[in-house]
């Protein structure tokens, strides 16, 4: 009998391909110069920004935000990671 695929497997699957790929990518970049093919091909990223936002409460405040960084490797990460989740036994 297949075995059931779960939403929560697959996004914590995701997030360690992105990480994984994250992590590799800069242990290149320390490697690899700026000026390089690889580094502008697999290494350059794009920015993707949620601006802060303030919660003032009257005792205390939070200050909310981040910032997504994709590059090729990323997305190479987030697909091979895809892959080895709709593969599993």
């Amino acid at each position: 009998m297949p075995r059931q695929r779960s939403a929560g497997v697959l996004i914590i699957t995701l997030i360690v391909g992105t990480l994984a790929a994250t992590v590799i990518g800069s242990i290149l970049a320390g490697f690899i110069g700026r000026s390089s093919v690889v580094y502008q091909v697999l290494l350059r990223g794009y920015d993707y920004a949620f601006g802060p936002v303030v919660l003032n409460l009257v005792l205390f405040s939070f200050t909310l935000g981040f910032t997504i960084t994709f590059n090729l490797l990323t997305i190479l990460g987030m697909l091979a990671a895809y892959n080895y989740w709709k593969r599993r036994t």
